[in-house]
């Protein structure tokens, strides 16, 4: 598909103003499989869907998939059973003709200390949730955060114990500005937490190699680049192995 838009270009010099035509040339590509898939002591949550041209208005639909879990023995195991720490798996993802695989190894859960949902009413203004983790003892830890928001995702991130080994981690997350809370435009709905919405704050130890993945993603997004691989095979997604605990909060708007 080509499409046409016109730019203008300011010439300083005789500040006279022109119209180039510039050509942008949209290729439609084959539809590439997309895997998303956490292991946690509750068993394995996947989602296998594929990507869309640009102008698709419709989320992507999962699509059908063959899926395998192996232990570090080879052995299959059952995908709901309840995963060991210290154990390393492999996923393998059959979409048609097409297979993929990756491996992670299983953490040991943190625990959460304390949650709390508080207003900076300093120079930020801004609202965060303050976690307090206590750190896995006597291990390098990465770890990686998930906040949904009424049972969907909110804000995620990264992190690691560095500076905090075998302590107590301080975790602040950027909710919303006081502006961005106030003004409540429409196209920042998606920023916005409004009174009585159910919070969850998961927190997942994961091993290096998902913590690289994990960290690469959240650089692509403001950097344009594509993160690197975690799987083998040529699709795009994660296989995430990690020790997991969460909490629950509510928003309030006079708090």
């Amino acid at each position: 598909m080509m499409k046409k838009f016109f730019v203008a270009i300011w010439t300083v010099l005789s500040l006279a103003s022109c119209k180039e035509e510039m050509d942008f040339d949209y290729h439609t590509v084959a539809p590439i499989d997309v895997i998303e898939a956490y292991l946690t002591q509750d068993g394995l949550d996947i989602q296998v869907t594929q990507t869309t041209d640009m102008e698709c208005t419709t989320l992507p639909q999962q699509v059908d998939a063959l899926v395998t879990l192996t232990d570090q023995d080879g052995q299959a195991i059952d995908p709901d059973s309840t995963a060991v720490p210290g154990q390393t798996y492999t996923l393998q993802v059959q979409v048609g003709d097409r297979t993929y695989s990756s491996t992670a190894q299983m953490c040991r859960p943190a625990t959460i200390e304390s949650a709390t949902l508080t207003w900076d009413d300093g120079k930020t203004d801004r609202l965060f949730c303050t976690l307090q983790i206590q750190d896995v003892q006597g291990e390098e830890n990465h770890y990686c955060f998930r906040m949904f928001r009424n049972g969907e995702v909110y804000k995620w991130g990264v992190f690691t114990d560095k500076g905090y080994e075998d302590g107590i981690i301080e975790r602040n997350i950027s909710c919303m500005s006081r502006d961005t809370y106030e003004d409540n435009k429409p196209e920042d709905q998606h920023k916005i937490l409004h009174d009585g919405d159910q919070l969850r704050v998961e927190v997942l130890t994961i091993d290096q190699h998902s913590y690289d993945y994990l960290y690469s993603l959240s650089l692509s997004k403001r950097q344009s680049y594509n993160p690197i691989c975690n799987f083998e095979g040529g699709c795009l997604g994660y296989f995430i192995a990690g020790g997991a605990v969460s909490v629950e909060l509510v928003f309030h708007d006079n708090e």
